[in-house]
């Protein structure tokens, strides 16, 4: 893993000033918990998913920049390697805030790939238009 040095945060927010900006007035919005802050870093940097994700059955997109110095950009693949049928989309020249760097373009991926996700559950459900399904009732303890 290549490493990041605090000079590469550097030249990527001097390269980068209006985000920036809109990552500091939303920051100023929320209220910080610095033991939360460090709970979740400690999270972040050691979360495995237990390897469970191959069990994940929800059709699921993975996207990532290829200049993200948060989370290495390797790990989008070997994510997406772990899930049956994900897609992964790779944002050339983005970092870790992707989808502030190229907001039109991430919801336009996003936005293709709900479409797609919905319009394969309908072609899926065309056996059951006009059919009555009927369930029993489950009885509820008192």
């Amino acid at each position: 893993m290549p490493q990041t040095t605090i000079s590469d945060h550097r030249k990527w927010i001097l390269a980068r000033p209006h985000l920036v900006e809109r990552m500091s007035d939303y920051l100023r919005t929320r209220s910080h918990n610095a033991r939360s802050g460090r709970r979740q870093m400690v999270a972040g940097a050691t979360y495995v998913g237990g390897l469970r994700q191959h069990r994940i059955r929800a059709q699921t997109l993975v996207l990532h920049g290829s200049a993200d110095t948060v989370a290495d950009p390797r790990n989008a693949g070997l994510l997406s390697a772990q899930i049956p049928g994900a897609e992964l989309v790779m944002f050339a020249d983005a970092g870790h805030l992707l989808f502030w760097e190229h907001p039109d373009r991430f919801c336009d991926v996003v936005t293709a790939f709900l479409r797609r996700s919905v319009t394969s559950r309908v072609v899926n459900a065309e056996p059951f238009i006009g059919q009555v399904h009927k369930t029993e009732a489950v009885p509820t303890r008192q």
